[in-house]
């Protein structure tokens, strides 16, 4: 293709293995064990062995299907001769659309056009296939018959409309000068796939016919897209100098939100109300500023309000509630709820209402709405409204039934709390402490400043259980965990409280409690010998977790070593395998803490196992690796295109098949889909495993048509190029 085709962009990776259906397993054939082989190698891109299977296949039979299957390996092999002669040969037995196909491509890599043109003209006689006319406009492209070339891709478009396919007819239409043509289908191309690449194409037509402000607009839309908000809003404020209008406003106010110019923004907002003053979102932009950046909770109401007179809108409505929820007007914000739920029930709203009306002690009204609608939706919330409404209203009995028919359908530690001050009133003590028991568990998995008050409440509530029952033991080691969970300065005192507690009674519990808080104020050998009596009352995970921590604080690496891996066996836990890896480290067992990281990263992908492993890949003077788990770090915190950068840096040092599945995944994520296929098969082509092999598949089903075919063309495209190039 000429210089002037749009794809002469960087050169990446001969994509290999499909075009429109990659998958060569022919029905008629499945009897033939040697086209099975085949074809697995050839969807495994592992072509030279696809070709000998093929080979032998063609001893057995000599079949127009095999010929074009070898002839496609042959041709994904890059040897393009011996590819022609099967396509020829296939076709001389049985004349098919697909060897039609197959030998036009051929043909115009070898730059033999006219036999190219002939060759797909014969495939369209089988039936109209965009695929088949995009090529043949290919071919007259390359000849520089552009018109035809026009032709084909508008017949292709008709069958199948493609961004990709748009842009390369926008492509034809711009060196024929006809720059408004060539707009309209970029335009058309951008409204199918929001691709940096379709704008930069858009902006450079822009600037050859002289149109200023649309062409940094779309400057500004490219580095919108990769995160540059300050050069965003420079082109912003050029397109301004062109014309203002409230458009440009309003994107230049994104771009200084996204830059974190809140009054910028809202500056530029209303400057766009000023030309624009019946546009509900620009109200809602400065809202949503005022709500969620700068805690103006009166104000956010107000903008709210004006943008809810313009427009009747559920979400709309919700902002308003909330708003008016945060300043106490309860009342409105019961009439706010209302208005939603009218426009559209959904349970979430509903019970968000409901809260409301628990503020104002409107408990009847909950009763009553909940009753209403119970028999159409079967929601935990729901239950749990109607048994708190129920509770406050002192039915308790009939609280309690709708407490644990909200448990039944989801358990949360405040349906148990609340559930267990109910038992304790009907005196029920037995059930009423394993409620509290459940929802301390539960609340326990939460390490926030909010959680650690709820727990401590708690832990207050089933003290005073323990206390009014006559548990002295069990209230006395309660008193450790409410100092716990109150200040770590008061852990001395918890450990005295927990030793009271164990001079009373042996429990397991409270010998736990006390050997973690003995580890909080760094006394080691008394945590061990915690844990060492603990492991000795029988086998526990959690127990030589703690016995394998002990004995690596003591710096008895060995036996720490034994205790993790004992932990291990009873139950996989990531951060045990992070502490043996940790062990191993220090003695000199790299290959081993490496093992133990990955095993961690697999059961779960934290930012800081990654961070432990790249500091591990640095020791082992492996930057490539040590490069990509910054990338792992990046994924985690979802800065997607951090991620890339870092993969593609670690792929600049080493190639590996793990890293373009890593950057390929990240790449799908963001929409970039011919990038991520163009990863999986590298990493295909690298190492031939299943996983590979799934993650192209299933992507490639998601695709639909027009992708598939621009996929397609891009992919020949590349061939073209380097053919030309060679």
């Amino acid at each position: 293709m000429g210089t002037g085709k749009f794809l002469t962009i960087k050169k990446t990776l001969l994509i290999t293995c499909f075009l429109l259906s990659y998958c060569l397993v022919f029905a008629d054939l499945e009897d033939n064990d040697y086209v099975k082989i085949a074809d697995d190698y050839f969807n495994m891109c592992d072509y030279d062995k696809a070709i000998t299977e093929y080979t032998n296949a063609l001893k057995e039979d000599k079949s127009e299907i095999i010929y074009t299957s070898r002839g496609k390996a042959k041709f994904q092999a890059e040897n393009y001769k011996s590819a022609l002669n099967d396509f020829l040969s296939s076709i001389e037995i049985k004349e098919t659309e697909t060897a039609y196909i197959e030998l036009g491509k051929t043909e115009l890599l070898l730059q033999n056009y006219e036999n190219a043109i002939t060759a797909f003209s014969n495939a369209l006689t089988f039936k109209e296939n965009a695929y088949t006319y995009a090529l043949r406009g290919e071919v007259y492209f390359e000849l520089k018959e552009y018109k035809k070339a026009i032709e084909d891709f508008s017949k292709a478009l008709e069958l199948t409309p493609s961004a990709y396919l748009y842009a390369l007819r926008g492509q034809t239409y711009q060196i024929l000068k006809d720059f408004k043509l060539a707009e309209q289908d970029y335009s058309k191309a951008i409204s199918m796939e929001q691709s940096e690449f379709y704008y930069k194409l858009r902006a450079k037509v822009y600037d050859l016919t002289e149109q200023k402000k649309l062409e940094e607009l779309d400057k500004a839309k490219i580095f919108m897209i990769n995160e540059k908000y300050n050069d965003a809003i420079i082109s912003y404020t050029l397109a301004l100098g062109q014309e203002e209008t409230a458009d440009i406003y309003e994107l230049r106010g994104d771009a200084k939100h996204k830059n974190l110019d809140f009054a910028g923004a809202i500056d530029d907002y209303n400057k766009a109300l000023n030309l624009s003053k019946h546009n509900p979102e620009l109200y809602i932009k400065i809202a949503d500023i005022q709500n969620l950046e700068l805690s103006k909770y009166n104000d956010a109401l107000e903008n709210y309000l004006k943008a809810a007179k313009i427009k009747k809108d559920k979400d709309i409505y919700l902002k308003i509630a909330d708003m008016q929820d945060k300043t106490k007007n309860y009342l409105d914000a019961v009439d706010s709820y209302t208005k939603a739920l009218k426009i559209e029930f959904d349970v979430e709203t509903f019970s968000k209402k409901a809260e409301v009306l628990f503020k104002l002690k409107n408990y009847l009204k909950v009763v009553n709405e909940t009753n209403s609608i119970l028999k159409k939706y079967q929601d935990y919330s729901l239950y749990q409204n109607l048994a708190y409404a129920k509770y406050q209203l002192k039915s308790y009995k009939e609280a309690l039934k709708y407490y644990t028919k909200a448990l039944e359908l989801k358990e949360t530690p405040t349906a148990y709390a609340q559930r267990a001050e109910i038992e304790e009133i009907l005196k029920n003590f037995i059930s009423a402490t394993s409620d509290y028991t459940k929802a301390i568990d539960m609340e326990k998995q939460n390490n926030d400043f909010h959680s650690r008050q709820i727990l401590k409440n708690l832990y207050l509530k089933r003290w005073n259980l323990y206390k009014n029952s006559g548990f002295e033991a069990l209230a006395k080691a309660e008193e450790g965990n409410i100092k716990i969970v109150t200040s770590r300065s008061l852990t001395g005192s918890a450990i005295l409280d927990y030793t009271k507690a164990l001079e009373m009674k042996e429990m397991e519990p409270a010998r736990l409690n006390r050997a973690k808080a003995r580890i909080v104020i760094k006394d080691y050998r008394g945590a061990f010998n915690d844990y060492k009596k603990l492991c000795e009352t029988r086998e526990d995970a959690t127990y030589y977790m703690g016995l394998g921590q002990t004995e690596f604080f003591l710096e008895e690496y060995e036996k720490a070593l034994k205790s993790l891996t004992k932990s291990l066996e009873l139950k996989q836990n990531p951060d045990v395998y992070i502490l043996r890896g940790q062990i191993k480290e220090i003695l000199k067992d790299n290959e081993g803490a490496l093992t133990d990281y990955n095993n961690a990263i697999l059961l779960e992908p934290k930012r800081s196992y990654y961070l432990v492993r790249s500091k591990l890949y640095d020791k082992m003077l492996s930057p490539d690796y040590a490069k990509a788990d910054m990338g792992n770090i990046r994924f985690v915190l979802k800065n997607y295109r951090g991620a890339i950068e870092d993969y593609t840096a670690s792929l600049d040092i080493q190639e590996h098949a793990d890293i373009y599945a890593l950057r390929g995944q990240t790449e799908e994520i963001m929409g970039n889909f011919i990038n991520a296929l163009t990863d999986y098969i590298k990493a295909i082509e690298m190492d031939k495993t299943d996983n590979y092999c799934k993650l192209r598949d299933n992507l490639y089903n998601k695709l639909d048509d027009g992708q598939k075919l621009g996929f397609n063309l891009y992919y020949f495209e590349k061939l073209i190029l380097e053919s030309n190039n060679n």
